[in-house]
């Protein structure tokens, strides 16, 4: 059920599915997640990293105050692709289920510099709404270790996408809105050959 409900909402640019890039290729995965989400980014990068050896992860606090951001933009500008695992969503606790300005613009400046961010929403499906630039879109529905093992697996073509958007993004997806992939060949392993 979560592989089926991944939905491609985005991807301006024909980055996916991202094994078609070299395993060799220097990866970075951002996690953006509450401090205490312990769970968040951790399937979806070991998934990720089954395929790209050398990728690098790092772990930014929806809940820091200031975030290294310079720090990032700099391990950024040494990667050839760039993935953004946003696990923000509706709970008890949240005033809001947006993302601060600072993080906003801090993908901003990744697209000023010349990457190509792909961003899996892991929570709030309307995060686009406050980057529309980016080229590259996924929802995964909700951060559990299924849905991002789901992700991870649609991100690197593992497996088959063809979801929809249960609802709008106004004004930038309407319902019903949604690519399909198909699945790469499989190697014994799991992963595309």
């Amino acid at each position: 059920i979560a592989e089926r409900s991944i939905t491609v909402v985005k991807d301006s640019m024909n980055q996916l599915p991202l094994a078609r890039v070299s395993r060799g290729a220097r990866v970075l995965s951002i996690t953006y997640a509450q401090r205490n989400d312990l769970g968040a980014g951790v399937v979806f990068d070991s998934e990720l990293r089954r395929w790209f050896d050398g990728l690098h992860s790092e772990f930014v606090g929806a809940d820091d105050p200031a975030p290294n951001y310079w720090r990032l933009l700099q391990a950024a500008d040494s990667a050839q692709v760039i993935v953004i695992g946003a696990y923000v969503a509706q709970n008890w606790r949240a005033v809001s289920i947006s993302v601060p300005a600072q993080f906003v613009a801090f993908v901003q400046e990744l697209i000023r510099r010349g990457h190509h961010p792909v961003i899996v929403a892991l929570g709030n499906p309307y995060l686009l709404q406050q980057m529309p630039e980016v080229p590259a879109y996924i929802v995964s529905w909700g951060g559990f270790g299924v849905s991002q093992f789901a992700a991870a697996r649609a991100v690197l073509g593992s497996a088959r996408v063809s979801g929809r958007l249960p609802i709008e993004i106004p004004p930038l997806a309407p319902i019903g809105a949604g690519l399909d992939y198909s699945a790469l060949p499989l190697g014994a392993n799991g992963l595309p050959k």
